[in-house]
């Protein structure tokens, strides 16, 4: 305890970090935290359920100190904003500041099949000014276009140039000024997130997802970030490379806004590529997708 008042105790939030690693490993290596009590009956959802939430709370607490010393800062930078915009341009090289349009004597769509918009016109991208940033937020101001709305609960990437990771964001705050400029509070999701392209292997049908890494050096507090159309709790996906086939397992939903979910997963299979899955033993339950 850093002080007392009165009846009241007062814990440094510093310390809290430390504790939950402390528990995570006793979990690993097969020891329920404290050892004795209530917290002995609980069954192992329940302590994942306590630690996620003691995790949003030090996020919480970490996001106020942080807005308490944020740096002022200007700089433009592009944003993509939605899962929509996000998925299939913030993770490949964007080197024209506009959409490519269809080339000269290109052959024209035949019958009813209608070309993609940024085919036929020059949509310019959309750009943001950063008005300050923090370790877990940033502050930005951009000119408000109602036919492209930013709504709060919306995903948002910050893109500095195109070798650095983009920024991954939410949309906490809005605010319209006078002059039609709007402003944002954002809210940091990820430092480096990737794009990874899952499949259901009952069906083949590909899932396209951000992989959002922690700071755990296990990876046990890496989540994935999905449509919300396309998450399913429980569900096994199949992330494949080269040289291994991973499935995970979805499980519980940490964030979730408009129109996605941010979930943490485990990996419960590692195969070679062509490896057929193991057969679920006779009687038992088989999971699948």
């Amino acid at each position: 305890p850093a002080g007392t008042a009165g009846r009241r105790r007062y814990l440094r939030i510093d310390a809290l970090e430390g504790h939950i690693k402390a528990v995570v490993d006793g979990f690993r290596a097969g020891e329920i935290f404290p050892g004795y009590g209530l917290a002995t009956e609980f069954r192992i959802e329940e302590h994942a359920a306590a630690l996620d939430f003691l995790r949003r709370f030090l996020d919480s607490a970490r996001y106020r100190r942080a807005r308490e010393s944020r740096a002022g800062r200007e700089q433009k930078l592009e944003a993509l904003v939605g899962l929509a915009e996000i998925l299939p341009k913030a993770f490949s090289p964007r080197t024209s500041p506009l959409a490519p349009r269809r080339p000269e004597g290109a052959a024209k769509p035949a019958g009813q099949q209608l070309p993609g918009l940024d085919t036929l016109f020059d949509i310019p991208r959309r750009y943001m000014r950063v008005l300050d940033e923090s370790a877990d937020g940033v502050g930005v101001e951009y000119d408000d276009d109602p036919a492209r709305p930013v709504g709060v609960g919306t995903v948002v990437t910050l893109h500095q140039d195109d070798v650095s990771a983009p920024l991954l964001c939410e949309v906490m705050r809005r605010t319209i000024n006078p002059g039609g400029k709007a402003r944002l509070g954002l809210r940091i999701l990820s430092r480096a997130p990737k794009k990874i392209r899952l499949w259901r292997p009952a069906h083949g049908a590909a899932v396209n997802a951000v992989y959002v890494p922690s700071e755990d050096a296990s990876g046990q507090v890496d989540s994935l970030l999905v449509a919300e159309s396309d998450f399913l709790q429980h569900e096994s996906l199949e992330a494949r490379f080269d040289d291994r086939v991973f499935v995970l397992r979805m499980n519980r939903v940490r964030y979730h806004g408009r129109g996605w979910h941010l979930a943490g997963f485990e990996v419960c299979e590692e195969r070679a590529p062509g490896a057929a899955p193991p057969a679920a033993p006779d009687g038992g339950l088989s999971l699948s997708s």
